[in-house]
Order: C-alpha cells, then structure tokens, then sequence
C-alpha cells in the first residue's frame, strides 16, 4: 500500500500466525512496524507495537488506537489501576468488563459515546525503537458458563482486576517450563516468548512426508487447529 502522494510506499514483510500469536512486521522508507498479537490466556491477551526510525533524522510519531463498537452503541466507559498497571475499562450492553491497560507513558480520552482512544507522542533519533503496548482482559467471571450454557456471567472490575493478575501469573509459570524467565513487554522478551511456543509445538508435530515444501504452513495450520480442538489445548 502506499499514501497518497506515492512518496511513502509501505510493503508487508512479514506475516506468522499460529493459535496463540500472530505478527506482522511493516515498512516504508521513514519507519518500521512490528504488530504482535500474544494470547495470554482465554480471557486476556496482549497487543505489541513496535516503531524504528529508519530516517537519518530524528521523528516525532504520534501513535493513536481507537476502540469503538461494531453497531455503535455507547460505551460506558471507566478508569481503573491496581497499584501497577493502569489504564481504562469499559463494557458493552449486557457484557462484562475488559479492562485496557496502556503502557509507556500512553494515554486515553473518551471520544463519543460509542468510542475510546488511547494515544501515544514519541521522539524518536535515527535507528531508535520503542515498543508500546496494550493489554486487553475479559472480565467474564464463569468460563464454564460460556462454554455449556451461553455468554457465562460476568464479573465486575474488581473481580477482573485479581483474575487479570491470576492468568498472568498462571502464564509466567507456563512460559518457565519452556526455559522463559520472565514475561515483560519489552519487545526481545516478547520474541523470546514467540520462539518457545514456535518450538513447542512445531519441533514435536509429525512431518508431512512426500508432500512439496509449500504445503508446510498449511498443514501447520491444520495441525494447529486439530491441537486447540484437544482439551487441555496446550497439552
């Protein structure tokens, strides 16, 4: 894709997916973007923005996101902080909480009322990275209920507040058995967290044999599919 004026061309060039993270990795003459989607658990997952001025001159970038509803109902929105992380929650119509939080100095504003926005400003000196992120949690309080009787019951915030800190915590003792130490959104630690589950599961699947080499993702996908289907889905 490229702008409007033609000057500032973007190319994709990468894109990985499997069940629990995804990432992308774009670029154009003046900056470098790497996504990453990481499920953290069934109810949370993490979103990774990577930026790199690739100008021989230092660049102001202003980041936003905003976060609206498909049929544009309101949103009621609301902030919330448990001493270490912070950010805003808000619900839609009958669901429950989903607390966001916004690192690295962001910030946030109601726009509308169907509407949030969170939003960085960052100065940026040739070569230089920075990695922003937002850490999105389902407050639903009863995931049997989802799964036997419908959309399950949900909790209120201080409840998804002591269960967003319980599955990071359940996280960081799964992510040690694969030999991760810790779990921070720093973005090397992140890539880390990307190549245990990577190996995991790809260097322990049966091959394809007698099949040519371009039909390896999709039978990774495939397999990857068949694996969330198996309870536990990890196992």
């Amino acid at each position: 894709v490229s702008t409007e004026s033609g000057e500032h061309p973007a190319t994709a060039e990468l894109v990985e997916q499997q069940f629990d993270f995804r990432q992308v990795t774009v670029t154009s003459p003046t900056v470098s973007i790497e996504r990453l989607e990481l499920i953290v658990s069934a109810r949370q997952w993490t979103t990774a923005l990577r930026f790199t001025n690739k100008k021989d001159k230092p660049a102001n970038v202003l980041v936003a996101v905003e976060w609206t509803t498909r049929n544009e109902s309101p949103l009621e929105v609301r902030p919330w902080s448990d001493g270490e992380s912070k950010g805003f929650a808000y619900s839609l119509q009958g669901g429950p909480p989903i607390l966001v939080s916004v690192s690295a100095g962001g910030t946030w504003e109601k726009m509308e009322d169907a509407a949030v926005c969170n939003r960085w400003e960052v100065s940026l000196q040739p070569g230089e990275a920075v990695t922003l992120d937002m850490n999105a949690h389902i407050g639903w309080a009863a995931m049997p209920a989802y799964r036997d009787n419908g959309p399950g019951t949900c909790g209120t915030v201080e409840q998804a507040i002591v269960d967003r800190r319980a599955d990071r915590d359940g996280f960081q003792r799964v992510m040690s058995t694969l030999g991760v130490s810790r779990f921070s959104q720093q973005w090397d630690d992140l890539q880390k967290l990307c190549d245990a589950k990577r190996h995991y599961l790809y260097d322990r699947m049966p091959r394809l044999q007698g099949f040519d080499p371009e039909w390896d993702g999709m039978w990774c996908y495939a397999f990857d599919l068949m694996r969330s289907a198996i309870y536990p889905a990890q196992g």
